[in-house]
């Protein structure tokens, strides 16, 4: 989001995806069983993570040593919560957090691997935006 008011969000188009993971998926567990078809209608989505810098217009003395343009982390979801009911007010806008559903829809984008980079786990030492899918 920029400076301005509101975020930009991106539409986020109907449809339906399995959620939760296979008995068979050794990195999975319970808590992401049984495997079940979610059907999400349209919504929006901020195209860019909230900003220390942007949070802090909600709450000032939020995290006073971060850096302002790092994405905010540690909030609980109530501070969430109300993070996006200041937003709404200040906007007249009508935001929301994404549900668990949601959120997944929207960052599988279409896949339906294990894995936003595909079906093979990557080595924990390396980071994944770097290199993505390799051993």
């Amino acid at each position: 989001m920029s400076e301005s008011l509101p975020p930009m969000l991106r539409p986020i188009p109907a449809g339906e995806f399995v959620m939760g993971e296979s008995d068979a998926d050794k990195f999975a567990n319970d808590t992401e069983r049984p495997r079940h078809i979610v059907r999400i209608a349209p919504f929006r989505l901020a195209a860019f993570p909230v900003t220390n810098a942007e949070f802090r217009r909600h709450a000032p003395d939020f995290a006073p040593d971060e850096p302002a343009d790092l994405p905010v982390v540690n909030v609980t979801w109530r501070e969430a919560v109300a993070y996006c009911t200041w937003l709404s007010d200040a906007t007249g806008g009508s935001l929301r957090l994404p549900s668990e559903a949601e959120w997944e829809y929207a960052c599988r984008a279409g896949t339906s691997t294990p894995f936003w980079f595909g079906a093979r786990r990557i080595s924990t030492a390396c980071r994944p935006c770097r290199s993505a899918g390799s051993a």
